[in-house]
């Protein structure tokens, strides 16, 4: 979380909190985000899809440059399962 902090006084300073528009300047809390995402989808731990799988490892978002806003085929990122099960009405989104 060293780098995280060193982000984020470099970016706002030492008394400025974080906003939404920040996120593109905070690339390193912008892979925390995205790593957390991972280690709580469904396949999130699969190792077919992950190296190091049950390891935090942000800076693999930083090597694959993905951007979760713009590119939604990224379904490994999803951080929740949706089926029936979960989701009572799950058949009136798949109709």
């Amino acid at each position: 979380m060293v780098k995280a902090k060193e982000e984020l006084l470099v970016v706002l300073g030492k008394n400025e909190k974080p906003q939404e528009s920040d996120m593109s300047k905070l690339p390193y809390l912008d892979a925390i985000v995205k790593e957390i995402f991972r280690m709580h989808s469904p396949i999130g731990r699969n190792s077919s899809t992950w190296n190091n799988p049950n390891s935090f490892v942000p800076e693999r978002f930083i090597e694959r440059k993905m951007d979760t806003n713009k590119d939604f085929n990224n379904f490994e990122l999803i951080p929740f399962r949706l089926e029936e099960e979960c989701v009572p009405q799950f058949h009136w989104f798949i109709e």
